[in-house]
């Protein structure tokens, strides 16, 4: 313990060498315990330096050396006097900027608005804060803590016809801008109006016996309009009926093919009937039109198949009996028909007259090409595969057609049955002797002499044959 007391002595004597506190004031502050407490708590000290500053102002070794004193520590560090400085981020006394004024104590104080016209301007005077109400110049007011020009008022709402009146045409101004009221339909109009010094607007109906005109509710004259004059039928017309209920149309149309409905005025109401169309005609799109004829064989033509077109009907020309036909044709507008005796020798088949029906081969003559005509129609037999063909053949003075198939050992070629060209030695095999066979004719490779070949093959269904030079043996080229 002697050692101890003896080691904060020297560092009592360094302290006041030091000049960080004097051995007296260090007596002073520890006056309230005995020396030997104040060296038993030093003693417990580290000797590093550490300096802290006390609440009383002064420094100490360290905290723990404050704390045997008996004194709070106010901050780390010595007691060197701290200089206090003011900081202003607009530099003065603007009252057109908003500015914060602080203090190295921390301390901050910033603008703002006594009123609408006073600002509260804080400033630094040396390293204290002062401050100073600034009334705003004419023009200006106070707005976040500083003075700023004053907006324009709003422009005021202006309506001409006080409010929401339907039964007068209105205009709402508000600045540059302008709306009027407008129809909707003829039971209500679009009222504008003021909201404030903003426009708005509503639908409003229109009372009983009046209708919008014009951007107002107005009474209802009676009134009754027709565009096709009156009762004209080949004119589509729309009658306009107006009256206090309102106004309505009422358009011609097509009753049926040959009826119109035809709508027209009565005095101020509407009226309407049903009118026949006049012969010729028939109703388009609701008014009568003249019908157009067409024939498609040009008129009284008994030899060809033809149709009449009238408006939507038709009428085609057909067969009276086998020898006379029924004939449609055009007479102006409308159509006609007479009964035509066909030429001597000539039928009627489907509604036209035509020469009788002929064939150059027999009916199921399969293994002959031939040719069935009547008047200008021509058919002629044709091969549908290798193995079946198409047969023309008349009936009932009409031309028809079947289908036939050839024997097995036949094939259809050039629009009949033939027989198959067969070959034993499959071609031109001049090694091989062969024989050619189709139906009743048959041909055999052979030797011409001695030193030529005549091969016969197939070709097209024909038999064909060639020489060629070679040792001939038998039918065959030996070398």
């Amino acid at each position: 313990m002697h050692a101890k007391y003896i080691i904060w002595l020297l560092v009592v004597a360094s302290l006041f060498f030091a000049g960080c506190t004097k051995l007296s004031e260090y007596k002073n502050d520890t006056a309230n315990i005995s020396n030997n407490q104040a060296v038993d708590c030093l003693s417990n000290c580290t000797t590093t330096y550490t300096p802290v500053c006390g609440v009383n102002n002064k420094t100490y070794w360290n905290a723990c050396a404050a704390k045997c004193a008996g004194i709070t520590v106010a901050r780390q560090g010595d007691c060197t006097p701290v200089v206090k400085t003011c900081n202003d981020t607009e530099d003065g006394k603007d009252s057109a900027v908003k500015g914060t004024v602080t203090t190295s104590d921390n301390v901050s104080l910033t603008d703002k608005c006594l009123n609408a016209s006073t600002v509260l301007e804080y400033y630094c005077s040396g390293s204290e804060i002062s401050n100073k109400e600034i009334a705003c110049e004419n023009g200006f007011e106070c707005k976040v803590g500083k003075c700023a020009e004053k907006e324009p008022p709003a422009p005021a709402c202006n309506d001409s016809d006080d409010g929401r009146n339907a039964t007068v045409r209105g205009t709402v101004t508000v600045g540059d801008d302008t709306l009027t009221d407008t129809c909707n339909g003829t039971a209500s109009v679009k009222e504008y109006y003021c909201d404030g010094n903003e426009s708005d607007s509503s639908l409003m109906d229109c009372p009983e016996g009046t209708a919008c005109k014009s951007g107002k509710c107005s009474e209802v004259e009676a009134s009754c309009e027709d565009t096709d004059g009156g009762q004209n039928l080949t004119r589509r017309g729309i009658v306009k009926v107006a009256n206090a209920t309102g106004t309505k149309n009422y358009t011609d149309d097509c009753y049926s093919e040959a009826t119109v409905i035809e709508y027209y005025c009565d005095g101020d109401g509407m009226a309407m009937k049903k009118v026949t169309c006049p012969d010729g005609s028939t109703c388009v799109s609701g008014a009568c039109a003249q019908n157009e004829c067409d024939d498609s064989d040009d008129g009284k033509n008994a030899t060809e198949k033809g149709t009449v077109t009238v408006g939507s009907d038709e009428f085609v020309d057909k067969c009276k009996d086998d020898t006379s036909v029924t004939e449609y044709y055009c007479s102006g507008s409308l159509e006609k028909s007479v009964t035509i005796e066909c030429d001597s020798g000539d039928v009627c088949v489907s509604g036209a007259c035509v020469g009788p029906c002929e064939e150059t081969d027999d009916v199921d003559d399969i293994y002959d090409k031939g040719t069935t005509t009547q008047g200008e129609d021509e058919y002629t037999d044709k091969c549908k595969t290798a193995s079946t063909l198409t047969e023309y053949y008349c009936e009932d003075n009409v031309i028809e057609s079947k289908s036939a198939s050839c024997p097995s050992d036949y094939t259809c070629l050039d629009g009949a049955c033939q027989y198959k060209c067969t070959e034993t030695d499959g071609g031109k095999d001049y090694p091989e002797p062969g024989t050619t066979t189709k139906g009743s004719d048959s041909e055999d490779d052979v030797c011409v002499d001695a030193d030529t070949l005549r091969e016969f093959y197939c070709y097209s269904n024909l038999i064909k044959n060639i020489t060629t030079t070679c040792t001939c043996e038998s039918g065959a080229c030996t070398g």
